[in-house]
């Protein structure tokens, strides 16, 4: 308007009283539809700019008053927000945005005054204060990748971003938070993907961050060209080629930080060390109110971008550790071990550590995965006649260059291969032995071997405890392992005790469920179906059996479905579990084993109750992967699951999801079928406290923080 005009004329004069009065004037001259909240943001700008904040939160204050929602009302509490902020005073903005929240309604204008209560939080390094919001399913993505950004998890915050760009595309916030994590983190392709997938809808104009950020990816690229190209499109001028440089960057990100209307640094308010080269994180509000050149208001650091070599030995430094994990298989098709290996190498990647896995068979889909989620998968070599342990314990080709500070393995699956390329191939690596199951506790109920239980479960058991005593750090999953191998190793004055990690409740991004539609209602048990009684299938069969007998008049038609059957065993195992049934007609599907993490989901999905029936469980991560996935469940006393919620649960939780395991067949029947009815006579508020408890146990337990938790104790020494 010709009064911004004419203020801003006499603003650039030094005359900012004469321009605030004017720009006053047009306040009381200028109706709401016609531009009266530019004139707001333009009084107060320029009164923060002379050093009166003040003054220009109470002009802003009078607009929120003035303007209607509907013509540019969040505007105004941004803006006297931005200006509480960078006058050091980020509660206070805060507090005001929740009044915006408030005042403004759903829709575009509450996502944006959401976003700013994150962003805000982020680049004072106080997440807590966005914790009281109510968040939609999208913010909820947003303020994690954000949060993971502001404590330099990239690989994290990147992976999050790619799910949440999958499940709300529309949201164009989350793919350029996940584009500057990936460049972070070094994934340039994941980079251009994340900015590629809303081309059409990126407006490339001058101030947009967008194209600063484009211009990043093209500079960390080597594209020079590129580069110039959106480095000239951000600052409205024509750049010489030998401008065209991330120190340039730099300063153009300082720049934002010092201009009180520039979306740069707001939606970038850290550029960590893994982008700009140097040896501080750059942090926005450091250079509120100070205007000294290219310098920081905390410590006057200068912007000196250091050289590739130098910044490769940096990223070095940052990674704590090196890691080659020994697994059989990369997807989970022989059961929770592959699983938790798998967890485990992404949350050490995530953690800072550079992890490579070695497995017997890889496809190139499963390589490129576990490539973006920052894990080195390679192939075991092969040879003619190569048994797959011999073919495990060979040094693997395509690893020729990587010198892992430790290695990785599980139990006496993969315990034994990490002893042999410690030995002969790794020398100077340490090895981390992890602990998965007790055979004291779990080979008495494998019926049907040949041998006899108490002999192999003496053999298997001296066999881990060889394993941990010669390792350098010994791990156990869970507290029940932890205790008991605690115990075995108690006897030997050379061994320390276990370490203890417990599996997270953070594998996939929680959802809302509600009790799934359709008749019969399914209750599902995944497990290896080989050991049926171990495993508590006969249990299962005879519970279920009797409540739907039972039942029957009041619940409709309930079907258990079992997965995890050998595929030439399927008939007989369905045979065998009718017959357990007893007289109780029993409604059963058996469905073999898959690798496929799309049909896990699905019969989770379907799913109003999750059963295991364990007659001993090292730790459960089937129960895990139920609660995750929000659904009720039931799980054994007699595992480590079941303590572990017992730790972080209320008692009334517990007793609503824990089932014990003693007493006779038919004892266990009857326990059991209750369990079962209590369960499924109210599914959604079933549901609901499933909700709750998935929720607790997210807070508490994640995969990164163990990750990081290991990292620290491996890392300070306190190993054997």
């Amino acid at each position: 308007s010709l009064y911004q005009a004419a203020a801003e004329i006499l603003a650039r004069d030094g005359k900012p009283d004469e321009a605030v009065i004017l720009l006053r004037e047009g306040i009381k001259a200028v109706p709401p539809a016609l531009g009266l909240v530019s004139l707001y943001q333009a009084a107060a700008e320029i009164l923060a700019r002379d050093g009166k904040p003040d003054e220009a939160v109470i002009l802003l204050r009078e607009g929120i008053k003035a303007v209607p929602p509907a013509l540019g009302l969040v505007s105004l509490y941004q803006a006297a927000a931005e200006t509480l902020a960078r006058d050091g005073k980020p509660d206070e903005a805060v507090i005001l945005l929740r009044e915006g929240i408030d005042q403004c309604g759903g829709g575009r204008n509450s996502y944006k005054l959401v976003e700013s209560v994150i962003l805000i939080s982020s680049d004072i390094g106080r997440s807590n204060l966005a914790n009281s919001l109510t968040l939609s399913s999208q913010q909820n993505f947003y303020a994690d990748i954000v949060s993971h950004i502001s404590q330099d998890e990239f690989a994290a915050a990147a992976n999050i971003a790619k799910s949440g760009v999958e499940e709300f595309p529309e949201y164009f916030a989350l793919a350029t938070q996940g584009a500057f994590a990936s460049v972070a983190c070094g994934r340039m392709d994941q980079a251009r993907e994340f900015l590629d997938k809303k081309a059409r809808e990126i407006d490339f104009s001058k101030g947009s961050s967008v194209a600063w950020l484009t211009a990043l990816i093209e500079i960390k690229s080597g594209n020079v060209g590129n580069a110039k190209r959106y480095l000239d499109v951000y600052s409205g001028r024509t750049h010489l080629d030998e401008e065209i440089s991330l120190e340039t960057l730099l300063v153009y990100w300082i720049d934002s930080c010092l201009d009180f209307g520039s979306s740069l640094s707001y939606h970038f308010p850290r550029i960590p060390i893994l982008i700009s080269g140097l040896d501080h994180i750059l942090i926005r509000h450091q250079y509120f109110n100070h205007r000294g050149g290219n310098e920081s208001a905390f410590g006057h650091h200068k912007v000196e971008i250091l050289d590739m070599d130098t910044q490769q030995e940096r990223k070095a430094e940052k990674r704590t550790a090196s890691f080659l994990a020994v697994a059989t298989e990369w997807s989970s098709g022989r059961g929770g071990l592959s699983t938790f290996n798998r967890q485990l190498c992404v949350a050490l990647s995530q953690a800072g550590a550079q992890v490579a896995c070695i497995v017997l068979e890889a496809t190139s889909q499963e390589i490129v995965a576990a490539k973006e989620l920052g894990v080195t998968l390679v192939e075991a070599p092969r040879g003619t006649g190569l048994s797959d342990e011999q073919r495990l314990i060979n040094k693997p080709l395509d690893l020729n260059e990587f010198n892992p500070d430790f290695l990785i393995g599980h139990g006496r699956i993969t315990g034994p291969v990490a002893a042999s390329l410690q030995a002969n191939h790794y020398q100077s690596a340490r090895r981390v032995h992890f602990i998965h199951m007790a055979p004291d506790e779990i080979e008495p109920y494998k019926l049907d071997r040949e041998d006899q239980a108490g002999m192999r479960a003496q053999d298997r058991t001296e066999l881990e405890v060889d394993l941990a005593r010669t390792a350098t750090c010994v791990v156990a999953v869970g507290p029940r392992l932890h205790g008991r191998f605690a115990t075995y190793l108690a006897g030997y004055d050379d061994t320390k005790s276990p370490l203890r990690f417990d599996p997270g409740f953070d594998v996939k991004r929680p959802q809302e469920r509600k009790p799934p539609e359709g008749d019969p209602w399914q209750v599902l048990l995944v497990a290896r179906a080989e050991d049926v009684h171990l495993k508590g299938l006969d249990t299962a069969a005879s519970a279920v059996a009797k409540v739907a007998r039972e039942r029957l008049a009041v619940l409709p038609r309930i079907e258990l479905v079992i997965r995890g059957a050998k595929s030439d065993g399927m008939d007989k195992l369905r045979s065998e579990l009718l017959q357990k049934a007893g007289p109780n007609r029993l409604e059963l599907s058996v469905r073999a084993f898959t690798v496929s993490d799309e049909r896990l989901r699905a019969d989770l999905q379907s799913a109003s109750l999750v059963l295991m029936p364990s007659r001993s469980e090292g730790f459960g991560l089937v129960g895990v992967e139920a609660i995750v996935a929000g659904a009720p469940a039931l799980v054994s006393a007699d595992s480590g699951l079941a303590q572990l919620l017992r730790e972080d649960l209320s008692p009334d939780q517990v007793a609503r999801l824990v089932v014990k395991m003693d007493g006779t067949p038919d004892e266990l029947c009857e326990r059991w079928a209750n369990a079962i009815e209590r369960v499924l006579a109210d599914r959604e508020a079933s549901f609901r406290r499933a909700a709750e408890i998935r929720n607790i146990m997210a807070d508490k337990k994640t995969w990164l923080n163990e990750a990081k938790k290991l990292l620290a104790a491996l890392t300070a020494g306190s190993t054997n």
